[in-house]
């Protein structure tokens, strides 16, 4: 779901091989001065996750894995490449495929197959957890009035659990696009902006973007934050796509269609460097 860079390594997580019979069944390092695969760290007995989300602190070399189907926080150091289970169980259900990022000292974790709307926050220094509030903001309840629907028909209409979501960082905002909504049993095509995250905050404010809704519906593309662009590669719609799509996060105009398209239909992997993006296919 992410690639995750420390120093000249890319960190590639796969699923247990107990239960898909592809991949290295660890965390997968890559060289970007060689353009090689150096090392496969496997997960020990104790930890296997599946359908997991990733994500790092900046300027940290460690990783942490949200398993959702078996509650588990998991950090990795990278220098030492040791695992450690964090959190063995977490109170709430989260299931497959959630979403997080790190802000701060703050581990982010929401979205889910079974996540009914819960955001969860792991304090890494303190390793204390808590459960916040989430919440769309007054404009986009008073936007549903004014069609005639009421909070509850809204609840209804939108759904509230979703996995496989895209989710980033810009400006101090988490931006969530895409995956699928478990609710309706369809494809996401909204795009989300939270409020400015702020350390002790008790409410998540979201804000949904209609400018911002996706074109084609996408679930397991490849992402990136460019500047102030969003840019999806590739992914699964009806079938696997090679579509480039971009997004300008200054204006309204929406995703555009690049003419320029990934070398294959196929699921992506995908992260900037140095003005470069690389793709790493998952499936194909």
């Amino acid at each position: 779901e992410r690639l995750i860079r420390i120093g000249d390594s890319l960190w590639i997580s796969t699923s247990d091989k107990k239960h898909f019979s592809l991949g290295e069944s660890g965390l997968v390092q890559y060289c970007l001065k060689s353009n090689k695969i150096v090392d496969v760290v496997h997960y020990p007995a104790n930890i296997r996750p599946i359908r997991h989300a990733l994500c790092a602190k900046s300027q940290s070399p460690n990783i942490y894995i949200v398993d959702g189907e078996r509650g588990m926080i998991i950090s990795f150091d990278s220098q030492k490449k040791a695992f450690e289970i964090v959190v063995e169980q977490l109170t709430l259900k989260i299931g497959g495929f959630p979403s997080c990022v790190v802000i701060d000292d703050d581990l982010h974790i929401f979205h889910g197959k079974k996540n009914d709307g819960n955001h969860i926050i792991y304090c890494i220094s303190s390793k204390q957890l808590k459960v916040v509030k989430q919440q769309q903001k007054q404009a986009d309840k008073v936007q549903n009035s004014s069609q005639g629907k009421n909070e509850d028909e809204k609840q209804q209409d939108t759904g509230s659990i979703k996995d496989g979501v895209r989710t980033l960082m810009y400006n101090r905002r988490i931006i969530a696009f895409g995956g699928f909504n478990v609710s309706l049993r369809q494809k996401n095509a909204d795009f989300e902006m939270s409020g400015v995250m702020k350390s002790g905050q008790e409410t998540i404010e979201w804000t949904t973007k209609p400018s911002y809704k996706m074109q084609q519906p996408l679930t397991s593309c490849g992402y990136v934050l460019y500047k102030h662009f969003v840019l999806t590669f590739g992914g699964f719609g009806a079938k696997y796509v090679d579509t480039i799509y971009l997004l300008d996060l200054r204006e309204n105009t929406g995703w555009i269609k690049l003419e320029q398209t990934c070398p294959m239909p196929s699921n992506y992997l995908a992260i900037v460097i140095d003005d470069v993006a690389h793709l790493f296919t998952e499936c194909n």
